[in-house]
This record gives structure tokens, sequence and C-alpha cells, in this order.
């Protein structure tokens, strides 16, 4: 019989132009001096006249703003907005603009506004409050509508809460700053939380996305074509894939390597990027949460197929090239807006391109934003998977059966492969789609992010098929498969986690940080010789990414993880509380606080932890599953039942609560009640093991042969080597 299992810190670091031409692999060829100086827009606008008139009106030049009369848009007439019982006052005293509203720790104080932030479809206004941060305001002004209006309507926030405007959630020199100003340098003092951030160009000038203009403008000054002189990141020659991956940094959902943007050439060397997770994509890869294309963009043909950003957006105005559907009619076929294709009468709105094939969502509560996968609709999976389609996004009284019948009569009942065939099931996690999902991380004709999301499914399916798949793609030429590949090894068993050393000296800075952050637990001493140097470096850089996110209450947590897995206790339990003192609503650091406690044997301080995330939060479902392990230490198991109980009414799916709630009413002798709950537990996750191994023991002991044995042969067919399963058989005989 296993005993209750530990409490479980969180096993991973969240580290966190008109043309077709061919998709080329190759990394960025001209890279950009660091030596070279920023010299500012107006130096460019006196050759580039054309180009900077564009810019002059776009979302880039206005992106932030010093606050004056001619870049304010909101109403500071003593105007009043209330919303969650806090009420703000926007007013003006002689130039300047101010908000009286509640501010640090609850208080109502008079603040002035600094800069305007963006200008359409909505501003935000900035202002300063201590050790040189910059706060945006939660009330923001809709610039359609012309009124206030609250980021968060429904949301209760409050003040110490991270996503209050005085904290970091709303914090400009973390949350915005880089991507909204030129050579933005953050410089935060993680030792008293504080920052010197500066930039070159208080906007996305030419030189956010050209590199530093110096050394171009020697090259013109000293009479060398541009072209004998690679002074520049983009030009009209850079391919497509370069000019992507320009844009990337800033219109993608990721976590950052460095402390700064860079130019690095390849995303992966200063970034992560969120594969189709559930937390921000529905289970086909359309937008859920706010992901800023990217990420969409890579699911589909259109980058496949080598089209770039600047084949539909000016490179300068950022505005469409064309109107309607003659933007996309530069490439496809005229046919394909003719009303035998559409179904919907030529002019009409069900007739654009764009509303079948690019849906959107409102951000922010103004800002539609569009999928950029280009999908084809495909209702049918809107019946089996509940996911949106174009169809009943316009024709909401009907349901997804309706236009899948449509869909059916118009094209036929065959669809054509796509990934989202895969991961849609595969979202369980479930032992059935095994194969299916490996079968999509190998093949390389699918998009790179659906093959990565293929990765991250498999680190949850516990068999040996999975550690295979994901050790053969640890080598897969895309770098966002082989992050996730290596970065699945955190849930494998130890004595398979050796297989990263393979990578720890990959090209690409984030695979060999993950490969060092899965051998954490290994000192250099204990590396074969031949990693060794390698597994230093990666080490070391691992650490100083850590670094790069203090200023994050995420950041503060991977840095306690970091601290816990190297052994230092005192370390990691400083950098948990200053994660709360950040955000007081970061559970997770409070239940790895009381692990920590809990394993120095000072219990009481453990469970009072717990207690006071629950004061916070009453559906907090792992601060019960926690508690309960404590209580079940103690050999109190009917509390510890009781609160399993409350774990799972409010996460359905935490295995773990499932198999120590069975084993909580065996120790008590209830070995009915044990099997109902390691059944629910089996019912809930079809492909768990751990659960199955517990219900064959207690059929084993309690003399039920038959039922053990079809538990048995279920676990002999998912894991045919598995020793554990080798005695259960011998059990049974």
């Amino acid at each position: 019989m296993r005993n209750f299992n530990a409490f479980y810190l969180i096993p991973s670091l969240l580290l966190f132009l008109f043309s077709c031409e061919k998709p080329q692999k190759a990394e960025i060829s001209r890279q950009t001096p660091t030596t070279w100086a920023y010299i500012g827009d107006q130096a460019c606008a006196e050759c580039h006249t054309v180009e900077n008139k564009k810019w002059s009106s776009s979302h880039h030049a206005k992106s932030m703003n010093h606050a004056e009369d001619s870049t304010v848009l909101g109403n500071f007439d003593g105007s009043n907005f209330t919303n969650g019982g806090v009420t703000s006052t926007f007013f003006k005293n002689n130039n300047d603009f101010f908000v009286y509203t509640e501010g640090i720790n609850g208080n109502y104080d008079t603040f002035k506004i600094e800069y305007t932030f963006g200008i359409t479809p909505l501003q935000q206004y900035l202002v300063k409050t201590n050790n040189g941060k910059l706060q945006a305001l939660r009330t923001a002004w809709d610039v359609k509508n012309k009124k206030w209006y609250d980021l968060y309507p429904d949301q209760e926030v409050i003040p110490q809460d991270w996503l209050h405007w005085t904290r970091g959630g709303m914090n400009w020199n973390t949350m915005c700053a880089e991507c909204h100003s030129t050579n933005l340098e953050k410089n935060y003092n993680a030792r008293d939380d504080s920052y010197q951030t500066t930039y070159s160009v208080i906007n996305v000038s030419c030189e956010s996305c050209h590199g530093p203009g110096e050394g171009h403008v020697q090259s013109i000054k000293s009479g060398k074509e541009p072209k004998d002189f690679r002074a520049m990141l983009l030009d009209s020659s850079t391919n497509y894939n370069d000019q992507i991956r320009s844009c990337a940094p800033c219109h993608s959902r990721k976590s950052n390597l460095t402390e700064n943007l860079t130019f690095s050439g390849e995303f992966m060397n200063d970034y992560i990027l969120s594969i189709l997770s559930d937390e921000l994509y529905h289970g086909d890869g359309q937008i859920n949460e706010e992901v800023y294309v990217y990420g969409s963009f890579l699911q589909s043909k259109m980058y496949a197929n080598g089209v770039k950003c600047t084949d539909c957006h000016d490179a300068h105005s950022l505005t469409l090239k064309k109107e309607g559907n003659d933007l996309c009619l530069q490439c496809h076929d005229a046919g394909f807006a003719k009303e035998s294709h559409t179904h919907h009468a030529e002019g009409s709105e069900g007739n654009q391109c764009i509303e079948c094939h690019m849906t959107g969502k409102t951000y922010m509560g103004t800002d539609f934003r569009r999928d950029h996968s280009f999908r084809i609709p495909r209702p049918d999976q809107s019946v089996s998977y509940g996911t949106p389609n174009a169809c009943t996004s316009c024709h909401e009284e009907k349901e997804a059966k309706w236009a899948a019948e449509k869909i059916n009569t118009w094209y036929g009942k065959n669809r054509k492969f796509h990934f989202s065939d895969v991961l849609l099931p595969g979202r369980d996690r479930s032992f059935n789609q095994l194969r299916d999902l490996i079968g999509l991380l190998y093949d390389t004709a699918q998009p790179d992010i659906a093959r990565a999301t293929a990765a991250y499914y498999l680190t949850d399916i516990p068999a040996m098929e999975s550690v295979d798949a994901l050790s053969n793609a640890m080598h897969d030429p895309s770098p966002l498969v082989r992050y996730y590949a290596v970065s699945g090894f955190m849930n494998f068993p130890e004595n398979e986690k050796s297989r990263v050393l393979r990578v720890i000296g990959d090209s690409i800075k984030s695979v060999r940080t993950s490969a060092a952050n899965v051998l954490l637990n290994y000192k250099a001493e204990q590396i074969p010789e031949e990693f060794r140097e390698k597994f230093i470096l990666a080490s070391a850089e691992l650490e100083k990414s850590l670094y790069n996110q203090l200023d994050f209450p995420m950041g503060q947590f991977q840095m306690a993880q970091y601290y816990y897995r190297k052994g230092d206790e005192e370390k990691a339990l400083i950098h948990f509380q200053r994660s709360i003192e950040m955000d007081t609503l970061l559970h997770i650091s409070r239940e790895n606080m009381a692990r920590i406690h809990n394993q120095l044997g000072q219990n009481e301080k453990a469970k009072n932890i717990l207690k006071t995330t629950l004061s916070l939060d009453n559906t907090h479902s792992q601060a019960y599953y926690s508690l309960a392990l404590i209580y079940a230490e103690e050999s109190n198991l009917e509390k510890a039942a009781e609160l399993l109980l409350l774990c799972i009414k409010y996460d359905p799916y935490n295995e773990r609560a499932y198999y120590n709630l069975g084993l909580a009413y065996q120790h008590g002798n209830k070995p009915e009640e044990a099997e109902a709950a390691y059944t629910k537990g089996i019912e809930a996750l079809p492909g768990t093991y751990s659960i199955r191994n517990a219900l064959a023991i207690l059929y084993i002991q309690t003399g039920n042969k038959k039922k053990a044995d079809i538990i048995v042969k279920e676990m002999e067919r998912a894991f045919p080597e598995s020793e554990e399963v080798k005695e259960l058989r011998k059990a049974l005989r």
C-alpha cells in the first residue's frame, strides 16, 4: 500500500511588400551591432519623408505620448466614473491632467496624468507612483463611444490584488513598456523593488523595427550603398520569416528570457512562445484569451506558404493595403468571393472572407481583434467539443448542429485533416489519444505550434511511449517543439531525466536552459564529463533568466522554486513571501510555503497559511487538498476526507485528490467508499495510472480478483513495461 503523497511543488519553471516566396528556415543573417546608437525618427525623416508621413499617423507613433491637450482624448472636465464601489474624478489644473481615485492601500488621493497610452479604440493613462514606477489606470477612455469605462467591469479588484491599478498587473515598466517605446531598458532593482527605466524614443519609432540607425546613416554619409553596408535589421530585401520574427516579440503571448528586447534573430533565444494551451486558446487553436496574433498566424496556411505581415498591412501606416475581399484576392482566385462559394449574397457582410475565416473577439472591453489563423469553419467540431464557429457567431439564434448540417449540404461531409482533429480529443490527455498525439508531434507538415502543443499534452500521459516520443522530439528542427519536448521531462521519473543531457548544449537558449531546469537537482560533479561544461553554462543562463523576471509575482515564485530544488528552503521562503507581497492572491506560493513548513515539522504554520488562502477564496481547491494531506499525516482521516471532497467539488479533475480520498477511506476501513472514490476518479480522468493502480490494489486486498483482473489488463495495455504492473499481475496469480 502506498502512503499518502507529500505536498507537491509545482513541477516546472514557467520559463515560463506583396510576395508569395517560399518559406525560409534560415536564421537572420544581418545583426545590428550593439555599439550603434539610436538617433531618433527625425534623422530618418530627412530622407524617408513618405514613410515618415505614413508612420506619423499610425498606432505605433501614438503608442505613448506625454499628456498634453493635443494627445489626451478623455474627458477631464471634472467628469466622474464609478465602478466596483470606486469613484474616480478626472479634471485639469492649468495645463496638467489629474485623477482623484482609490490609490495605494485603498486610500483616495490625487494623481497627475503623466502620459497617454494608445490612441484607439481605447486610450489609457499613466501616473507615477513610487520607486520609478508608472502605473496604468484601471479606468480607460472608450474613444469610439466617448466615455470612461472599467477594464475589468465584472471583477472585484481589491488594492492588494495584482490587477489593482497601483500594483504589478498594471505596471508600465514590466507589463507594457518594452513594446510601446523604442530601445526600452527596464533596469529593475529587485532589492528595493525599484525601476530606473529608460528609452531612446517615447513611442514605437523607426528604430523599433529597423534597429539603431547610426550605422545606416554613417553608410549613407560615407557614400557607400546601403546594400554594401548592411546596417539595418529590416529592409525591402528581408525574407518573410525574418520579417515576421521581427514583429513577433511585441505581437505574441510569451515569457521573456532576457530583460529587454534584443535583435538576436531567433525568437526562442529571447522568449518562450505560449503554445495552444487550455488557458489561452480554445481546443482547436482559436483565440480565447489575449494572444496578440503571432501564435495564431503560425497555425495558418498563410504562414506555411510564405505570406508575411506586409503582404496585408502597410509597413509604416499599419493600415490594410486593400479594403474588403480585394485584400484576399491579391492571392486568391476571384471565385472565392462569389456567392457560389460563400453562400451569401455578394456585397453582404456574410460574403466577406474575414467573416468566415477571421472571426474575432473583443478584449479590454472595446478592442475587437481578429483571429489570424485563417481557419476553415468547423461547426462539426462545435457540436462535439463546444468550440466556437463562424456560422453561429453571426447566426446567434441557431445551434452548431444547424451550421454543421448546412456545411455538409454545401460542401459534402468529408473534411480535410486539420491538426485540431487531434488536439481537441487530445486535450483530455487520455491514453486513447496517445498514438494520435505522437503522430501529430512527428508530422513536420503540420504547424510547429500545433506539434509543440502535442508535446505539451504528452507530458501529462505517463507512458513510456510519451517518454520516448519526447526524447526523439528533443532533436526536432523546430526550437519551439524542442523546448516543449525538453520541458516535458519535468513530469517524468528521475531515471528518465538524464536524457535531456543530449541537448544541454543546444544552439537555442530556451532549449538548453530548459534542459538545465530539468537537471536542476544535479550537481556539476554528477554530470558526465562530456556534458559538464555545457551544463554549467546552461545553468548560469537559467539563473540569469530567472533574475530577469523578479518584478513579476510568478518570477519570484519561479526563483523560490529554483532555491527549493537547490535545497535552500530559507531563500525559497523569502521569494515565496515576496511573490505574495506583490500579489496577495497568488495562492500557489502559500501552498508551497505550507509544504516547506510541513517538511520542517511546523504543521501549525502550514495549516494557518492554507487557512489564510481559504479565507481569501473558499473555492480554492488546491488549498483544501494540501490541508487534507496535513490532517491525513496527523491521522485525522475523517477531516482529510472531508477536505478532499471539497477539493473535488471545486476541481473535479484533480487526480491526486481522488487518489488520496480513496486511500483515506481504505485506511479508515471503508472499502466501499474507497472503491467509489477511485471509480469516480477514473470516470473523470480516463487516462489515470495512479488511481487504477490504487483500485487494483484495493480489489486484490479485498479478494475481488475478477475486478482486479479487469483493471490490471487495462494497465498492461497502457504500460506493458511497467514493473509495478507486473507486480500486480504476480499478486493476482
